[in-house]
């Protein structure tokens, strides 16, 4: 991955977009990390990427017992109901 400074990505930012479809860039402002510049294309595979792995993990969480959403919600608002049916008496 290539690196620059920030000074450099704002002075040459079409030919750093340009290059970022061939690999990512890495902007550094004080010599630290701040911002990469990537392809579209790279951002759509990351994001599908993440998706997928938050997609596993729901269902992982299904499997282990978890309820949903829906269920979730039923539930706690049968035990905000039955706690103020307890505090009425």
């Amino acid at each position: 991955m290539r690196t620059v400074t920030a000074k450099e990505a704002k002075d040459r930012l079409g030919q750093y977009m340009r290059e970022a479809a061939r690999e990512p860039i890495l902007v550094q402002i004080y010599r630290r990390p701040t911002t990469v510049i990537l392809s579209y294309e790279e951002y759509e595979r990351l994001t599908q990427l993440e998706d997928d792995y938050w997609a596993v993990r729901a269902q992982q969480a299904e499997e282990s017992g978890y309820l949903g959403e829906k269920a979730t919600k039923a539930f706690l608002k049968e035990g905000i109901k039955r706690a103020k049916a307890g505090h009425n008496k």
